[in-house]
C-alpha cells in the first residue's frame, strides 16, 4: 500500500507516512499510485523545450550558486565555539594547578584532592572542542563535495517537499530548511535540500518537469507538467 499524499509505500494498518509525514486516512493501492506517475508525464517532459535548454550555458550560468556567506559563516562561527571552548577548559585547568598548589601547601595530599574540582570541570568544555571540531570538519566535507560534484538535470517528480526548523531557543534565531523529495524515471526516489528558500515557494507536489541537482542540494527546477 501506498501514501496517498506522495506515494511512498507504507505497512498495512499505518496511517502515518514515514517518508512525508502526511497523516492519510487512507492508504491507496500501489497499481493505482504508479497509475498517477506513468511514463508519458517523463516522455512529455523530455520533448520540452526546458529539457532541449538543460545544457545551454545561459541556463546553466542562471543557475544559483551557494552563497559565499553560507560558505564562511559556519566557519568563523565554528572557529569562535571552539576557541571559546579551549580557552575555558584552558581556564579550568589552570584553576585546578592552582588549588591543587594551595592545597598541597594547607593541608597535605589530601588538601590537594580539591585541584580535581576544577579539573573535572575542564571536561565539559573539553567535549566541547571535539564537538566543534566534528562539525568544522563536516562542514568543509559538504562544502567540497559541492564544489567537486558536477550540475546534472533529470526529468523528476515533485514527490513531496519539507521544511526543518532549528533554533529558536532564548538566545538565538531559529533557521529553516528546506526539502524537496523527487521521484525519477525508474521510480527510485531521493530527498534535496534546497539552494534557496524562493524554489520551495514555486514547488508544489505533483509538479513534473527539469530537476537541476548538484551533490545533495537542489539547485532550480523547470516545470513541464
Amino acid at each position: 500500500m501506498r501514501c496517498e499524499t506522495c506515494g511512498a509505500q507504507m505497512p498495512r494498518g499505518q496511517t502515518t507516512c514515514e517518508y512525508c509525514g502526511s497523516i492519510c486516512d487512507r492508504v491507496v493501492p500501489r497499481a493505482v499510485a504508479a497509475r498517477s506517475v506513468s511514463g508519458d508525464v517523463f516522455n512529455e517532459i523530455r520533448r520540452s523545450a526546458a529539457w532541449a535548454n538543460r545544457d545551454s550555458s545561459r541556463r546553466q550560468v542562471s543557475l544559483p550558486q551557494m552563497p559565499p556567506l553560507a560558505a564562511v559563516a559556519p566557519f568563523l562561527f565554528f572557529a569562535v565555539f571552539i576557541a571559546v571552548s579551549g580557552f575555558i577548559a584552558l581556564m579550568a585547568l589552570a584553576m585546578s594547578g592552582v588549588f591543587g598548589f594551595a592545597g598541597m601547601r594547607m593541608g597535605g595530599p589530601l588538601g590537594g584532592g580539591i585541584a580535581l574540582v576544577p579539573a573535572l570541570m575542564a571536561l565539559v568544555p573539553a567535549g566541547f572542542v571535539a564537538l566543534g571540531v566534528v562539525m568544522f570538519r563536516k562542514h568543509r566535507r559538504t562544502l567540497n563535495d559541492f564544489r567537486n560534484a558536477p550540475i546534472e538535470s533529470h526529468p523528476a517528480l515533485i514527490a513531496a517537499k519539507r521544511t526543518q526548523v532549528s533554533g529558536g531557543g532564548e538566545n538565538s534565531s531559529a533557521s529553516t530548511s528546506y526539502f524537496l523529495t523527487a521521484q525519477f524515471e525508474d521510480g527510485s526516489r531521493k530527498e534535496f535540500a534546497l539552494m534557496t528558500p524562493d524554489l520551495y515557494s514555486r514547488l508544489s507536489e505533483g509538479d513534473a518537469g527539469v530537476l537541476f541537482v548538484r551533490g545533495r542540494f537542489a539547485l532550480d527546477f523547470d516545470r513541464v507538467v
